[in-house]
């Protein structure tokens, strides 16, 4: 069985970039403002004046934020795939608490080896597209070489909010990479195998985490 898990993400650079995020404005409808509104609350949390608040409590609540912006459970259940339907409810939600820390991390873990992170991570929306209850926002990062990384949000109307549910990294939709993988361990190995794989190299969940992957799906 192999299962290539990112290594953790270099939180501490990633983090002190957000505080420093510039986002240059593009027009865009409700998808767009939701991300937007993600991006400027964690600039804001990562950089508050707080010397009793330490990068880990900063951390967690950036990852309260993006738990109502990010549809992981959906994102879980899409990447498991038919295996999802046969998971008791239990299961379900260790999954996809377990998934939610595999897309931050590999989300994390690209942003950090390609983006420009020093002085900031330069942020520019380049548009929106709509199609019923889906949405695309189109965004790129400035690289360290100057160019620009596009980094696609793939979202959903989720009753009367937009929530993504995948992001796509220069052409790589992170979703999608998952599924792959999973549907190449599952062939070879048990569910259990897989969760056991899991849990060995996903730390334990945090409050956030747990409460997301608990909401039903």
């Amino acid at each position: 069985m192999r299962l290539c898990l990112p290594r953790r993400a270099p939180a501490v650079a990633v983090l002190a970039a957000l505080a420093l995020l510039t986002a240059r404005a593009a027009w865009g409808g409700p998808a767009t403002d939701t991300l937007r509104a993600f991006f400027d609350e964690a600039s804001r949390i990562v950089a508050a004046p707080d010397p009793d608040r330490g990068l880990a409590d900063r951390r967690n609540a950036v990852r309260a934020l993006a738990e109502r912006v990010f549809d992981f459970r959906g994102a879980a259940a899409t990447a498991l795939g038919p295996a999802w339907e046969a998971r008791t409810s239990a299961e379900r939600t260790e999954f996809a608490r377990l998934f939610a820390e595999l897309v931050e991390s590999g989300y994390l873990t690209l942003v950090g080896s390609k983006a420009r992170v020093t002085g900031g991570v330069s942020v520019r929306f380049l548009g929106e597209s709509v199609d019923g209850a889906a949405a695309t926002v189109r965004t790129s990062l400035l690289t360290r070489s100057g160019d620009d990384l596009p980094v696609d949000y793939r979202m959903l109307r989720l009753g009367e909010r937009w929530a993504v549910r995948d992001v796509v990294i220069d052409g790589v939709s992170l979703v999608e990479n998952y599924q792959a993988q999973l549907h190449r361990v599952l062939q070879g190995s048990s569910y259990d195998d897989l969760v056991a794989a899991l849990r060995a190299r996903v730390p334990e969940p945090s409050r956030a985490l747990a409460a997301v992957a608990a909401a039903p799906v």
